[in-house]
């Protein structure tokens, strides 16, 4: 049953790729081994509107990696609700933009967060930003804009600046990240070779192997000559690390929602 927590694949009006589903949780079970699960029927009878969750991943990853987490979600939850994750811009498969500047700084990921809120959001009166990296930073200037979007973000390493002084202080990191971006390698032979090499790379060793085939499934494509490459290419990498944003967008005092950070 717990298939009924993949999504079905959908485009935006202006090419974001989303995921989207609803989680039907167990119901008490007469043995643990045979839960019940709510039914279709007792979903659309329900009066209130389903709690959204909205997923959002970290740079150069995709919407795919948050698979697991929402089968755990399902299992934990006591009643339905409804998800979506969706892959960035230059991210997974949403648009590339030809421009390499396109990524000038992270309002094109708040602006993709509120395109997707704005098509799928529906008259829910209750949204759980949950993101990691990147994909928080974006939830917290969504809700910046847009005060009482959420009612409560999760954030898990949030990339923020509180303080004025510290706004500098982060440059050095930045230049490491994009200069690692530059080094990454961007080509397989096979599936095979691929899955190999994430294994040996220090990253990905604590990774939950669901998160790691998902990440392999969503975040490289096949080319014409039938080799793996990254969807997320280098130089996007690189222009998302470049254009972070700086404290003096991140007025945390005005964020009004209740916000959990795992750092």
């Amino acid at each position: 049953m717990l298939a009924r927590a993949v999504g079905r694949l959908r485009k935006t009006s202006n090419g974001i790729s989303v995921c989207q589903g609803i989680c039907h949780p167990p119901l008490a079970a007469k043995t643990p081994h045979s839960p019940r699960y709510w039914s279709d029927q007792e979903v659309e009878a329900s009066q209130d509107p389903l709690p959204l969750f909205v997923f959002c991943h970290a740079t150069s990853f995709c919407k795919e990696i948050w698979q697991p987490f929402v089968d755990e979600l399902q299992k934990l939850s006591r009643e339905p609700f409804r998800w979506v994750s969706f892959d960035f811009s230059c991210h997974g498969d949403s648009r590339a933009e030809a421009d390499a500047n396109h990524w000038k700084d992270w309002k094109v990921a708040k602006e993709d967060v509120c395109s997707v809120l704005k098509e799928f959001r529906g008259d829910c009166n209750k949204i759980v930003g949950v993101g990691h990296s990147m994909g928080a930073t974006s939830l917290v200037l969504a809700e910046l804009e847009n005060p009482g979007m959420f009612a409560t973000l999760q954030l898990m390493e949030p990339v923020i600046f509180p303080h004025p002084e510290s706004s500098n202080r982060p440059d050095a990191i930045t230049e490491g990240l994009k200069r690692s971006a530059m080094k990454r390698r961007s080509e397989w032979s096979s599936f095979e070779e691929l899955e190999q090499y994430m294994q040996t790379r220090e990253a990905f060793k604590k990774f939950d192997s669901r998160a790691m085939k998902a990440y392999i499934h969503g975040g490289f494509r096949q080319t014409e000559d039938d080799k793996l490459t990254l969807k997320c290419q280098p130089q996007h990498e690189v222009n998302v690390y470049a254009g972070r944003p700086n404290s003096e967008e991140m007025k945390l005092d005005q964020v009004n929602c209740p916000v959990n950070i795992l750092a």
